[in-house]
């Protein structure tokens, strides 16, 4: 049986940079269950009888509809995010269909399994990114699934707030992840991860956001590196 007074965090992305550092945030806060999604649960690194790992791809609609989901959550947090330096040119249909699947038709697909077991004065929380306010011409397809993501967030508002959730899109400019290593040697910029937000001071935030006073909903946050790395 649940017990009643544990505060139920479901997170997706939970084995990369951001969803890591919010795994051990939410852990420092105490009386917690982390319910981590991973694409491989072999990468998470977190060992703790608090955090529950499910292994899921985002991209597989079976993968979402077979998941063990607790009956009550006090937090949904999308973290996961698949994106790459891709032009118009550069991106094929297969792109599209892997960037839309990954950062938006997975995260809608778990957001409705989850829209009954969300309590009232729990958050939904989506990590967007900067792109998804300012597009990028060398990052088509994933400035344009963060956009939709973004609609998507500001659409189901009004009928989660119905329901005493609130739904909140986070856009953090350029953080240091592992995905931001890998475009940035693409593109020639060498590595130098103390110029980007740090992963654990913006895990810190979104915990600071969930445990937001009852009466406020953070709609929309953005949030930029300390000093513009370009």
């Amino acid at each position: 049986m649940e017990k009643n007074d544990v505060r139920r965090i479901l997170l997706t992305g939970a084995a990369g940079g951001v969803g890591t550092a919010l795994v051990r945030a939410l852990l420092a806060e105490g009386d917690v269950e982390v319910h981590a999604l991973c694409r491989d649960a072999s990468r998470m690194t977190v060992s703790d009888p608090r955090v529950v790992v499910h292994t899921c791809d985002l991209t597989r609609p079976d993968e979402i509809a077979a998941l063990d989901l607790p009956a009550q959550l006090h937090g949904l947090v999308h973290t996961a995010a698949a994106g790459a330096n891709l032009t118009d040119v550069e991106a094929g249909v297969a792109e599209w269909e892997t960037y839309l699947g990954a950062n938006v038709v997975g995260a809608v697909a778990l957001t409705q399994r989850c829209r009954e077991r969300l309590v009232p004065g729990s958050t939904l929380m989506f990590l967007n990114s900067g792109l998804g306010l300012r597009a990028s011409p060398t990052s088509v397809p994933y400035s344009a699934a963060k956009a939709a993501i973004k609609s998507y967030a500001d659409s189901i508002r009004p009928e989660y707030n119905q329901r005493g959730v609130r739904v909140t899109t986070l856009y953090p400019g350029q953080t240091a992840t592992p995905m931001l290593a890998h475009n940035t040697a693409v593109v020639g910029i060498a590595w130098e991860p103390e110029r980007y937000i740090q992963p654990g001071e913006l895990a810190a935030l979104i915990v600071s956001l969930l445990g937001a006073g009852a009466s406020l909903q953070l709609t929309d946050v953005a949030v930029r590196p300390a000093v513009e790395p370009w």
